[in-house]
């Protein structure tokens, strides 16, 4: 009798694993039985017995095959995206006085993150939890960083670029473009200038190889990529300061300009009645005929009027008099013809 393993079950016949290794048949009673299970059993013998005893070697020998070649096929499954995960696709950088370079997987997930000069690695040593977060949230992060530590003060221009792999593909390439989209919606949001650039793989190295970043090589090296810095500059400079034509003027001429725009106040009106415009006694020195014209054409327009002064003109010769002495030698005022005429009415 031996002991063993039910390997498989026909309808007469187990087979079955000895702890020796071996494979045996064994006769089928009438009781239930299940793959797995071990009992003790008698061997069947014969030369069909070893027929099927080598038959069933061959199968377990590929089944041992297939199960290492399925076990192979799962580790790459999930090795491959793991791999994948962790391997940057795509390179970002950000350049204002800091310049960090971040690498972006496939899923647009940061998984490198460098900074190339002291001021980016200080930036860097501020963020936590950046790893295999998404790139908008991580930029934006950067962001706020180099805003708390003053650099947009001096700086108020910020370069972005982007240098997609070869290994790249183009659906991720756009999704690359969007999330570029939204971080120039953030720094726009901050009042800020910003020029995004674009490199090659070769642009990347070369920049690599002189320490800085891919967008700070183009900016400073490529014509065209620095006369776009430049433009942008200018445009938003122009925008939150307008130029005024005035504080730019010579000095002469500029106090040209303000002798010319000054607004020329007008004459005032006197809306003091006619009466009581001059009511100082009448003096020597006009001459007698040019004062009888006057009081001619004065009781013309006015009879009434004229009579009025000349009551108000007496009574404050008198008050005069009395206060300062008699202005005339004969100590009277003098009047004219018509005023004596109209006083004596």
């Amino acid at each position: 009798m031996k002991k063993g393993i039910i390997m498989e079950m026909d309808d007469f016949f187990l087979t079955l694993l000895t702890p020796e290794g071996e494979f045996l048949r064994a006769k089928r009673l009438k009781q239930s039985y299940s793959i797995g299970e071990e009992i003790t059993f008698y061997p069947v013998e014969g030369k069909n017995q070893l027929r099927y005893l080598s038959s069933i070697k061959k199968v377990a020998k590929m089944k041992t095959v297939w199960a290492a070649a399925a076990a192979v096929l799962l580790f790459s499954g999930s090795f491959i995206p793991m791999y994948q995960n962790n391997k940057a696709y795509a390179y970002m950088s950000i350049d204002v006085n800091p310049s960090i370079e971040l690498g972006i997987n496939k899923k647009m997930q940061v998984v490198e993150l460098t900074g190339y000069n002291p001021e980016g690695k200080k930036i860097i040593s501020h963020l936590d939890d950046w790893e295999k977060q998404d790139v908008t949230k991580v930029t934006e992060e950067i962001l706020s960083e180099i805003g708390k530590e003053g650099y947009f003060k001096t700086n108020k221009h910020v370069i972005i670029s982007t240098v997609p792999t070869s290994q790249m593909e183009k659906k991720e390439e756009q999704k690359l473009e969007t999330d570029i989209k939204e971080i120039t919606k953030a720094v726009s949001e901050q009042q800020l200038a910003y020029t995004v650039l674009s490199g090659t793989e070769k642009d990347l190295e070369t920049a690599h190889e002189k320490g800085v970043t891919a967008g700070k090589y183009k900016a400073v090296n490529n014509p065209v990529a620095k006369e776009k810095v430049e433009n942008n500059w200018k445009k938003y400079k122009n925008h939150s300061n307008p130029t005024e034509p005035e504080a730019k003027a010579p000095p002469g001429q500029l106090k040209k300009q303000m002798e010319e725009n000054v607004t020329q106040e007008p004459p005032a009106v006197d809306n003091t009645p006619q009466a009581a415009v001059d009511q100082s006694p009448v003096e020597d020195n006009i001459p007698p005929g040019q004062a009888k014209k006057m009081d001619d054409n004065q009781q013309k327009q006015n009879p009434g009027q004229a009579k009025k002064q000349a009551i108000q003109q007496e009574s404050q010769g008198n008050s005069q008099g009395n206060s300062q002495g008699n202005p005339n030698p004969k100590g009277k005022y003098h009047y004219s013809d018509n005023q004596i005429k109209q006083r004596n009415k």
